[in-house]
């Protein structure tokens, strides 16, 4: 009677295991997010409809078909999840620009969505550096794709 209780315990756990794994993993793939930056922030990255819009200056926008892997989108999350990213919620004074530029962020985890904003540019103090280690790590992200190095360069540029 001993050994049916100890296993049953052992395969109760190892399911409820497997259950937990299996709803983090689709936490995961239930993570999208809106990338805006730049002058009036106008390059964005929608995850949520996989495309991407870059800012070609006097030739207004174009918008291209543009899908994370789920490595990346998994990078993403990580450096999100290691620099806080819920302090950030709500409106960032970074260093002044004009014209007016900055970056926005619109999470979605599950049910949870998370809006960042952040104006200007980066100051010496940690907590910019660490949103800037993001929006970084995204960029970079974006113009390692295909899709982004065929787009046209921008024409002109803001003053």
């Amino acid at each position: 009677m001993k050994r049916t209780k100890v296993v049953f315990i052992v395969v109760t756990s190892i399911l409820c295991s497997l259950l937990l794994l299996s709803a983090c993993s689709k936490n995961k793939d239930e993570f999208n997010f809106i990338f805006s930056y730049g002058v009036y922030n106008k390059n964005e990255l929608n995850t949520f409809t996989n495309k991407y819009t870059k800012d070609l200056v006097n030739d207004g926008t174009v918008t291209t078909k543009l899908t994370l892997t789920k490595e990346e989108k998994e990078k993403i999350f990580n450096c999100m999840t290691e620099i806080r990213i819920k302090d950030y919620q709500g409106i960032n004074h970074g260093l002044e620009f004009e014209p007016e530029s900055g970056y926005s962020l619109e999470i979605q985890l599950k049910e949870e969505g998370i809006k960042v904003i952040w104006k200007g540019g980066f100051k010496d103090e940690q907590k910019d550096e660490n949103f800037k280690k993001l929006t970084t790590l995204i960029q970079g992200i974006i113009e390692s794709h295909d899709e982004y190095k065929k787009l046209p360069n921008a024409n002109g540029g803001y003053l």
